[in-house]
């Protein structure tokens, strides 16, 4: 290993070899003899206090947020799902009540003046462009095209689909 390498690179020894700080700011161990090259120090520490073999899919979460502290007291162990609602939320569920939902918000304005239509540009059409309503059926997108809103509309109310003037 090149000294320029050793230098750009923070190190620490451990007994589970020597770490430094990977690009996602973890302690990762990088020494060969120890038998933990590659392997992240939380879960090295983690499974040596316990005494456990982790799954790979296992999720070791640092209470404080700080990657760097190893201490035993900030790690446990959570499911993805809950890691996943931690880290997007700021909390988990089980520390603070669930929010609630935001109220709907009013439909946005788009250049047609109608809820989900929109101006297609078709070169290959006399006036350029066509008229197109985009909806979803069955988990699908799906949409109805027309070059006149007015039948557009028509194709639209007759399918029983929702027309909306913004």
């Amino acid at each position: 290993m090149s000294n320029n390498r050793l230098n750009n690179k923070r190190y620490i020894k451990t007994k589970f070899g020597r770490a430094f700080i990977n690009q996602y700011g973890y302690w990762q161990i990088n020494s060969y003899k120890e038998g933990n090259d590659g392997k992240l120090l939380h879960r090295l520490v983690y499974q040596d206090y316990y005494k456990c073999t982790l799954f790979p899919t296992a999720i070791i979460h640092h209470k404080d947020g700080n990657k760097l502290n190893n201490e035993i007291e900030n790690l446990e162990i959570i499911s993805i799902a809950e890691h996943n609602r931690l880290h997007k939320t700021g909390t988990s569920p089980k520390h603070k009540p669930h929010k609630p939902h935001k109220p709907h918000k009013p439909h946005k304005r788009n250049s047609s003046g109608y809820f989900r239509v929109v101006k297609d540009k078709r070169s290959n059409l006399k006036q350029g462009f066509i008229w197109r309503y985009r909806y979803r059926e069955n988990g699908k997108q799906k949409s109805i095209s027309c070059m006149d809103i007015d039948k557009l509309k028509e194709k639209v109310l007759s399918k029983g689909l929702e027309w909306i003037e913004l």
